[in-house]
């Protein structure tokens, strides 16, 4: 089946231009006028069956068109929905980050006055759940390279932070925790860009940003 856009603008121009040299080529009309009625009829009838091939080529030209529409509309939709939960997900790993580094500042400040607490009693979550990002991983070019690439670096570097407190949360000084804090920013704007995506923004990652994300911590740089 031709391409109904371009197959319909020919037959139009065809049909127009003949119409047009009947009408001014008297030689002509008289060629028409001189054909058997049974040619006027042949000739009538494959022009309306030409009419009728530009119909319904036209026709499914349109029904393809409207049918990648709503498949690009769906799936615009995907992609905003999509967004909304990773940005909802990070929101709730930062708090998760920031109140473990809250209480590794208060660990910090009990061991310089001397008291002797463990990290338990401090009420330390042992971990946080990453469900929405391992579920949806396959799914994250819906985002964007921009967004897909910052979203998997954060969980990357969260997931590396939360390592290393589960393992070592008595090891942690000044230092680690600014690095902490450091990670908790990446999530943190990582997370406003989801959210304008999810908007409808239409966008790419600022560079100031992106150079902020994407900075390495020194606890990845010691990986």
């Amino acid at each position: 089946m031709p391409q109904p856009f371009p197959f319909l603008i020919i037959v139009v121009i065809l049909v127009a231009g003949g119409a047009v040299y009947a009408l001014i080529t008297p030689d002509a009309r008289m060629w028409i006028d001189r054909f058997p009625v049974e040619v006027t009829v042949i000739a009538g009838g494959s022009a309306a069956v030409v009419a009728l091939l530009a119909a319904i080529a036209l026709g499914i030209g349109s029904g393809a068109q409207r049918r990648r529409d709503a498949l690009e509309t769906a799936r615009s939709a995907e992609a905003r929905a999509l967004a909304a939960a990773i940005q909802g997900e990070l929101a709730a790993l930062n708090q998760w980050l920031i109140a473990r580094t809250e209480a590794l500042e208060r660990l910090s400040r009990n061991q310089q006055l001397g008291t002797n607490r463990s990290v338990e009693e401090l009420e330390i979550p042992r971990s946080a759940a990453r469900t929405i990002f391992e579920a949806n991983a396959s799914r994250l070019n819906l985002l964007g390279p921009d967004l897909a690439s910052a979203t998997a670096y954060c969980h990357a570097a969260f997931e590396r932070a939360e390592w290393q407190l589960i393992a070592t949360p008595e090891f942690f000084d000044r230092h680690d925790i600014d690095v902490l804090q450091a990670i908790s920013l990446k999530l943190e704007k990582t997370g406003q860009y989801l959210e304008a995506f999810a908007g409808g923004a239409v966008f790419q990652i600022a560079d100031a940003d992106r150079k902020m994300i994407f900075a390495p911590t020194p606890i990845e740089a010691d990986i």
